[in-house]
């Protein structure tokens, strides 16, 4: 299974993985929404059977600048969902 925001990215990476011989699922999800998250996990689960591996590779594009060098205080929503995808999304997967 695999999971991404963006239905165009799930659709490439399915249509690859089905071509090397392979089976895949497509789960659009926001990693940064629990709820989402364990509904991933749980269709993956009824789908396909238990996880053996898990690749968390989540990630989001800015804040421009190295994390230590960004002023939290001014960078609002961005700030807070690039925190949110590169700290806690990695451990909802592994907690659902």
């Amino acid at each position: 299974a695999v999971t991404a925001r963006s239905t165009e990215q799930l659709d490439e990476t399915v249509r690859l993985i089905e071509a090397a011989g392979g089976r895949a699922l497509a789960i659009p999800a926001d990693v940064t929404d629990r709820a989402a998250v364990e509904a991933a996990v749980a269709t993956t689960e009824r789908e396909l059977g238990s996880i053996d591996l898990l690749v968390n590779n989540a990630g989001i594009a800015g804040p421009w600048k190295v994390t230590w060098e960004t002023d939290p205080t001014s960078g609002g929503a961005p700030w807070r969902s690039t925190c949110a995808a590169r700290t806690s999304a990695p451990a909802r997967p592994c907690r659902a």
